[in-house]
């Protein structure tokens, strides 16, 4: 059974925090190779640049927050957890670095979905904000669709396909991984 609602405050982060490095880490495509967002387009001249700042927020507003910088992985995922969390088939996620994450407005409520990891959560609303894998500190997952301009988003593969509805359709472009990614 889930651990009980932990009532903590997610630590504020400077916007104007250090820039990230000039080259992402690679992240891992479908095909085991790396990808660079440089090598592939998604960086300079593409669909981000290095400050770019994203904000988006709950469903009632109490919460906004930033993440700058660029995404590490944008993935949709199917498995049971985030499914309950979220109340809907699957959820797209994107990944930032954990430094390049501020709450600007508001707090997040954090609930331990299970021994690995933590979802924030605006305790108003109930919207799903935040995923942090104890696994992977230095990261945050944000759920992509309460971006201010999601679109920005889109996932580029789909993780714990084994665990999908079996209603819901996959992307077949996309790189799909049984369980998670990594």
């Amino acid at each position: 059974m889930p651990g009980p609602l932990v009532n903590a405050m997610t630590p504020n982060v400077q916007p104007d925090s250090p820039p990230a490095e000039l080259e992402p880490p690679p992240r891992s495509s479908g095909s085991g190779e790396p990808v660079n967002f440089v090598s592939a387009g998604l960086f300079h001249g593409g669909r981000y640049t290095m400050r770019e700042e994203f904000d988006g927020g709950c469903l009632c507003g109490a919460v906004r927050f930033r993440s700058t910088g660029i995404p590490l992985t944008l993935s949709r995922c199917h498995c049971r957890s985030c499914r309950l969390a979220a109340g809907s088939a699957g959820v797209a996620w994107a990944v930032f670095r954990r430094a390049d994450f501020a709450v600007l407005q508001g707090s997040l409520v954090h609930y331990r979905s299970s021994p690995h990891a933590v979802r924030g959560f605006c305790g108003t609303c109930g919207t799903s904000i935040s995923y942090e894998p104890a696994d992977n500190p230095e990261n945050i997952e944000v759920t992509s669709s309460i971006f201010d301009d999601p679109d920005r988003f889109a996932p580029t593969r789909e993780i714990w396909v084994s665990h999908r509805l079996a209603w819901e359709q996959l992307d077949s472009a996309l790189p799909q991984f049984p369980n998670d990614s990594y």
